[in-house]
């Protein structure tokens, strides 16, 4: 079917009775039409196609480059065909309500819908041609849309998780008031926060009351001892490591540098496996930072983190030089990946007096990233410390 993109201003001025009325020019590869989003719907509906809406503001820079660079793109023309394409503009008047009815607020924004008119997916921001043409492909073919979601839930009627998850995509494709009608059948089915669910609910629910209620004193007067006790509350180990990050990043924003490392400690007890490497690599970097002003028992800490991902790094090796296929990203150079966190392990010895090893650590880096400037100076930089 041919792709009906609205791509010049519709201004969605037609009367809603009015069928699209397809102008068989085209242009960039696309065909050019007029019409309005009612119309626009009709004929998805009457196809069975999807609908894509762009909402590209001209005063917005990045609408401005999405429509000219992106839209225009052979590989998005051809993600685009057979679909229904419209071209919203939201300082349109009629154009504004279809923003209203859809939650946009932020541009640019990309939405969409099925040939029933009801949202599938949303993008939000500027999105380059090739990633775009991936999330399209993902949408069309109903993987992590809010059907795959919703019919994921409706198959498991008891699974809080999957309730849950239907009601964050629903809450990301501007759908709130749905989200929060299924966040209110957890909190009735879960009030204790026994489920990964529940519990993310009850955390969210105590972080809300205390933003609240700190009012126009903002961060500042942020009440951290009744987000902790909420946190602290929930029996899910997940979901009060989750807790805890967001209480840590929460002290920071209120200025309260002395709660973050203690709770970062906390979270530690939790953390899940998955979330060693990465996260763990974080807070490795984080006690570095502050390495001058941690005591005895502070860089005890700082030297397990570190050798916790450098375990867990070393771990996923084949022994060949290359990772174990699906350990990690498509693509990554396992070497200077390991190196990276091996690195963070030299500065922790380092920190903890023991430089001898902190050398050891830096040749073993240079090893593995030949060439690196900055692993050719470690061992030097350690040395001179002594």
């Amino acid at each position: 079917m041919t792709a009906v993109l609205i791509a010049a201003l519709l201004g969605l001025c037609a009367p809603a009775e009015e069928a699209c009325a397809i102008d068989d020019t085209s242009a960039g590869g696309l065909i050019w039409s007029d019409g309005n989003y009612n119309a626009a719907l009709s004929a998805a509906r009457e196809a069975d196609v999807h609908v894509f809406l762009a909402f590209l503001p001209e005063w917005s820079d990045y609408s401005n480059r999405l429509r000219d660079e992106v839209l225009t793109d052979g590989s998005v023309a051809a993600a685009l065909e057979g679909l229904v394409c419209v071209d919203v503009d939201p300082d349109d008047p009629r154009g504004a309500q279809v923003a209203r009815l859809h939650a946009v607020t932020a541009f640019p924004a990309l939405v969409v819908l099925g040939s029933d008119g009801r949202v599938e997916d949303r993008i939000d921001g500027f999105i380059p041609a090739g990633p775009l043409v991936g999330e399209l492909a993902r949408i069309l073919s109903g993987t992590g849309t809010v059907s795959d979601a919703r019919a994921r839930a409706d198959a498991a009627p008891d699974d809080l998780d999957l309730r849950a998850a239907l009601a964050d995509k629903l809450g990301n494709v501007g759908q709130a008031r749905e989200a929060e009608r299924l966040l209110d059948t957890i909190r009735r089915d879960d009030p204790e926060g026994a489920t990964l669910a529940g519990a993310r609910v009850l955390i969210t629910d105590a972080s809300n009351r205390m933003v609240a209620d700190a009012g126009d004193g903002g961060a500042a007067s942020y009440d951290l001892a009744s987000l902790r006790d909420a946190i602290r509350s929930v029996t899910n180990a997940r979901a009060r490591f989750e807790g805890l990050t967001r209480l840590a990043d929460v002290a920071r924003l209120a200025g309260r540098d002395d709660e973050v490392l203690p709770v970062f400690r906390e979270a530690w007890d939790d953390v899940p496996p998955e979330f060693v490497l990465d996260w763990g690599l974080d807070l490795a970097g984080l006690l570095d930072e502050r390495s001058g002003q941690l005591d005895a028992e502070g860089l005890a800490f700082y030297l397990e983190v570190a050798q916790a991902v450098a375990d867990r790094a070393e771990a996923v090796g084949d022994g060949t030089g290359g990772a174990v296929d699906g350990a990690l990203p498509p693509g990554t150079d396992y070497g200077p990946w390991l190196a990276r966190r091996l690195d963070a392990l030299a500065f922790a010895a380092r920190a903890n007096g023991d430089v001898d090893r902190a050398v050891a650590l830096a040749a073993r880096c240079l090893e593995l990233e030949p060439g690196n400037p900055e692993y050719e100076n470690r061992a030097a930089f350690f040395l001179g410390e002594r």
